[in-house]
């Protein structure tokens, strides 16, 4: 626990090849050493396509016959992974965007399944019709997926807003969505599940509201997407939460990114429960 290396890989072609998110991935039971799952993208094939690996603890190829990797590609545009998510034995579910006919990106919803080959044949997208793009995806673990991101299909279209989709994976139904934001940029970045008390919190940046340039954005939603709260958080120059993690009920840390002043500063932000 103090903080070095204890192995690096390398894995990829000529072209570039991007992992976003990564999440445990088991086959058979909880009590299985785990296989990770990797979410991204490979210019391979020209356009970004989706991409999944499945690596072990070493960072090898997992299970050899049964997970590898997966090129995902609808031949039209640009498809990305941003998140992905373990459900249950061996299934994940990831979240990202995909293009469509006409050229804009929508919100893109997939089912990993630990089957030879990877079993990615369920797939949704949601959206309108401009660009909508999901960053964030938490599970409630047991009925509902939500995710969240950007979108300027249901304003003028001049910039973005929050998009928030929630979907019923038990009915196979959207259960419910919605959208937040002001005059400017919008745009959510990570989302998080409170099992303490059923609530959402999503973070993100706005230059809608706060102290000007962009600043953190957090907003709190209870279980049906009724909103509870918001709150913006920083300087002059910009400042966007990249993450958020939960603790008994609250919010513990956000990884924030902060262009104040131009100086560039990873880092973690503590916060109090803001009720």
């Amino acid at each position: 626990m103090n903080g070095n290396t204890i192995l690096t890989k390398t894995r990829g072609s000529i072209s570039d090849e991007i992992i976003n998110s990564i999440s445990p991935f088991t086959r058979q039971s909880m009590y299985d050493i785990p296989n990770f799952i990797l979410g991204g993208y490979t210019t391979k094939n020209g356009n970004k396509d989706a991409l999944v690996y499945v690596v072990d603890t070493l960072g090898n190829a997992a299970e050899t016959g049964y997970t590898d990797s997966l090129i995902i590609s609808n031949d039209i545009g640009d498809d990305e992974i941003y998140s992905i998510k373990y459900a249950n034995e061996g299934v994940a579910f990831g979240a990202g965007y995909s293009t469509n006919l006409l050229g804009n990106k929508d919100f893109y919803f997939m089912r990993v399944a630990q089957q030879y080959p990877l079993d990615t044949s369920f797939t949704l997208t949601f959206g309108g019709s401009g660009n909508d793009v999901a960053k964030g995806l938490t599970g409630d673990g047991y009925q509902y997926w939500c995710m969240a991101g950007y979108s300027n299909s249901f304003n003028d279209g001049s910039n973005n807003d929050i998009y928030i989709v929630n979907y019923d994976d038990v009915q196979g139904t959207l259960a419910w969505d919605t959208t937040f934001g002001g005059t400017g940029e919008d745009i959510a970045n990570d989302i998080e599940f409170d099992q303490n008390n059923g609530n959402y919190y999503i973070v993100g940046s706005t230059n809608s509201y706060g102290n000007g340039g962009k600043d953190v954005y957090i907003i709190k939603l209870d279980y049906n997407g009724g909103f509870l709260w918001e709150k913006t958080y920083g300087g002059i120059g910009d400042d966007e939460a990249l993450n958020v993690y939960l603790q008994q009920g609250a919010i513990k840390m956000l990884m924030c990114l902060n262009l104040t002043n131009l100086v560039i500063l990873y880092g973690l932000k503590l916060l109090d429960n803001k009720e």
